[in-house]
């Protein structure tokens, strides 16, 4: 099981990192406006899943798991979402962050709707990391997870 979810991931870092690498060559993301969402997203999937890895499914899992436990949900699936979706925003913010400083460092100009932009890409960093969740519960939490043990959504 987490082997699968690893193997995942792993592919799935990989997929973004090609495309990452062809749209900055091809200067796709200057042409597709689109695809900076679509490259956030697919990121917060990303972030979706290493989430849950981490939590059920790495060697640190015991550790992380105490630090983990919130006593206001009661069900698998409100912990999840708190502890996921709480995890993409604050990388995502991270991640913007960094962006302005680059720009701060290199005296790169701002676009006029840079703010705009940067709430965009953490909005859609967490909704990936949603969807992460999601796929996790649907094809890899079914077989044999004792976390979905009495979990309203089953």
């Amino acid at each position: 099981m987490g082997r699968a979810l690893l193997i995942t991931l792993a592919v799935l870092i990989y997929i973004i990192a090609g495309i990452h690498l062809v749209a900055h060559i091809f200067f796709l993301y200057w042409t597709f406006s689109w695809l900076d969402s679509v490259m956030h997203t697919l990121a917060g999937v990303w972030i979706g899943l290493g989430t849950v890895w981490l939590i059920y499914h790495s060697p640190y899992r015991e550790k992380l798991q105490s630090l983990c436990r919130l006593q206001v949900y009661r069900t698998t699936i409100g912990r999840d979402m708190l502890i996921v979706l709480g995890t993409a925003f604050v990388l995502g913010t991270a991640w913007e962050f960094y962006q302005v400083s680059g720009h701060i460092f290199f005296e790169i100009p701002f676009k006029s709707d840079h703010l705009a932009d940067s709430i965009t890409d953490v909005l859609f960093g967490v909704m990936g990391a949603g969807i992460g969740l999601g796929v996790y519960r649907l094809l890899f939490a079914r077989q044999n997870s004792p976390e979905l043990e009495g979990d309203a959504i089953r």
